[in-house]
């Protein structure tokens, strides 16, 4: 027989949600035969029409960092100094000037297999205070990357060195002033049974310096007033350091008289003095130097020989008696200071004495423009860990048996929306309608499917990823389970040249809820005709059957159902055996309207001659 459908339109609040339920019924013999009426007795369930949903839930957030790492170089003025990395089970090493900067750096940092081409940056000048600051970024991004390494021993540094005078040679007297702690009362200086005016307990080096001179024991210009402190005017709570001057000069003087609470020592006595002393200080590696010694009046100054940078106190003691004519070997003796003060790699303290005892001799000089300084390590540190944490996003769809939904995503800034996905589309067609968007390139993303839900799993450097929208209105549900069919029989108009046709079959159930007598959906309505049979010389055609039943073809689009789909069809197409074709209103000819009804004609394939609605 050929099979015509007809979608009659959506009337509101008739019919019902139902369909039939397949049965047969035969008769065999021969002459007039009868086909014995059809009886389809309550045995279904009623259900409410179900709804098709395509839902995009979180399942694990990412988050990520990219690997940081800085450099400090150690002030080189010369030489080279190497950069490795061992990563990804290869070592990659380069030799740099001493003065490469940021970019020569980042250029050798791409030529390295284990980092390559735009994977790296790098910024700075390479010192402490703008150290060279390497960033790891996309196909290294949030990734972790071992600490880079330096190796700095073939540089060349500048080298430092001074001269200090740590005690000036003299012949006059020093006594110096102290206070216990704790002691606010004031202070009375008293030489030769003259007593200053009282002084604060923190009197300024100026302040003690003319109560002194004011004293007529004493008198101005013949004392000195000194300190730690280098604020003459400041406040001041000792030591006060006296030296007598002018009229004292080189004389052994009587010791000076305080109040309780104070205390005088002498720290040598005049005509004795106390001879000359300077320090020697060096921060070398590698080269030489030379040092300069002057006379008491500087009239005269005598230069050494180039010394080694790691030169002995006696080497260097001899060299200055040698280079000197107005020194002695008894007049000068260089010591090592021992442990050098932070920084330093050599420190030799020189005392003048023999026939420059107690003189104040001239600071000696330094000549280093031969030497370097120290090797010194290359610091290379982890600013930041990299890492990566996959952003993981699920996509479920309920209750769906045919159609197809979207997806939207917002990637790089940018959003963009795929085309129809189909209902049970699987993983790697899921992912490439998500790789086909303008914001999605090849390897940003992949989708896994597992028991119908699909994980889209986005490359670690995007980090957190706005959760996708997903729109599944054209998404179609057919229910499980369909009530049984409302009472019949269905009778409707016969054509009275068409006395052949079939009559409907009676049909009789059992009672429904009135609410299962409700209807908003689409009426579908399902009747068989003989192919066979002919108006005038030509079979049917899909108007001629459009006619019969009353519907208005300029309201309606014809379909022909092939393969599984509907393909559009004209109404002067003749109806063949095993023909079946779609009428659909036009006003709600859409995807998901053809979508539910190939599906229900898929599900349920009675071909009673009665109506149905869906």
């Amino acid at each position: 027989m050929g099979i015509s459908v007809f979608l009659a339109g959506q009337p509101a609040g008739t019919g019902l949600d139902q369909c039939t339920v397949p049965t047969t019924s035969s008769a065999s013999g021969s002459g007039d035969l009868s086909i014995p009426t059809l009886e389809i007795k309550g045995s279904g369930i009623f259900k409410a029409p179900c709804e098709a949903t395509v839902e995009v839930s979180p399942f694990v957030e990412g988050d990520n960092a990219d690997e940081r790492q800085s450099i400090i170089l150690p002030g080189p003025i010369a030489g080279t100094w190497d950069l490795s990395l061992n990563f990804q089970s290869q070592f990659q090493e380069v030799t740099l000037d001493f003065d490469a900067d940021a970019s020569e750096i980042e250029v050798a940092l791409e030529a390295f297999s284990n980092i390559g081409t735009n994977n790296v940056t790098v910024s700075g000048s390479g010192t402490s205070v703008n150290p060279f600051v390497v960033d790891f970024i996309n196909d290294l991004a949030a990734t972790s990357v071992p600490l880079l390494a330096g190796d700095g021993s073939d540089l060349l540094t500048a080298a430092t060195g001074s001269v200090v005078t740590i005690v000036d040679g003299t012949a006059n007297e020093r006594q110096t002033i102290t206070k216990a702690d704790g002691v606010t009362a004031n202070l009375t200086i008293t030489y030769n049974a003259v007593s200053s005016v009282p002084l604060a307990h923190n009197s300024s080096l100026d302040d003690v310096q003319d109560a002194l001179e004011a004293m007529s024991s004493i008198g101005a210009g013949n004392i000195s007033v000194t300190g730690p402190n280098p604020d003459r005017t400041a406040a001041h709570n000792g030591p006060w350091n006296i030296d007598f001057l002018g009229v004292f000069a080189g004389q052994n003087v009587a010791k000076l008289q305080v109040t309780s609470g104070y205390t005088v020592t002498t720290d040598w006595e005049g005509g004795s003095g106390i001879n000359e002393q300077q320090k020697i200080s060096l921060r070398a590696g590698s080269g030489t130097f030379r040092v300069t010694v002057f006379n008491a009046d500087s009239s005269q100054n005598a230069t050494t020989i180039q010394l080694p940078h790691n030169a002995s106190a006696s080497l260097v003691e001899s060299n200055i008696v040698s280079a000197a004519s107005f020194i002695d070997a008894a007049d000068i003796i260089v010591e090592d200071v021992g442990t050098p003060a932070e920084g330093n790699t050599n420190e030799f303290l020189v005392t003048f004495q023999g026939q420059h005892a107690s003189t104040n001799m001239p600071t000696m000089t330094l000549d280093i423009s031969t030497m370097f300084g120290p090797s010194e390590l290359i610091t290379i540190t982890e600013e930041v860990t990299g890492f990566g944490i996959n952003e993981r996003q699920l996509i479920t769809i309920t209750d769906a048996n045919s159609g197809t939904y979207t997806l939207t995503l917002l990637l790089k800034n940018v959003t963009a929306t795929t085309n129809n996905i189909q209902f049970d589309a699987n993983a790697d067609s899921v992912e490439s309608a998500l790789g086909s968007l303008s914001n999605v390139d090849p390897g940003d993303l992949t989708v896994t499917e597992s028991n119908g839900v699909y994980t889209v799993i986005f490359d670690k450097t995007f980090g957190n990823v706005a959760l996708m929208g997903a729109n599944g209105a054209n998404l179609v549900c057919n229910p499980s389970h369909l009530p049984i069919v409302f009472p019949g029989p269905y009778a409707y108009d016969l054509v009275p040249d068409r006395p052949d046709e079939l009559t409907p079959a009676s049909v009789s159930t059992g009672s429904l809820s009135a609410e299962a007598n409700i209807s908003t959906q689409i009426r579908l309505e399902r009747d068989l005709f003989d192919p066979n049979r002919k108006s005038g010389s030509s079979l049917l055609t899909v108007r001629d059957i459009a006619l019969l039943k009353k519907l208005d073809v300029a309201l309606h689009t014809p379909y022909r159902r092939s393969n599984g789909t509907l393909v559009a069809a004209s109404y002067s197409q003749q109806i063949a055996t095993g023909d079946s074709f779609v009428l659909v209103e036009t006003s709600i000819d859409d995807e998901g309207t053809r979508n539910r009804i190939l599906s229900h004609i898929a599900t349920h394939r009675e071909i009673l001659p009665m109506r149905i609605t869906l």
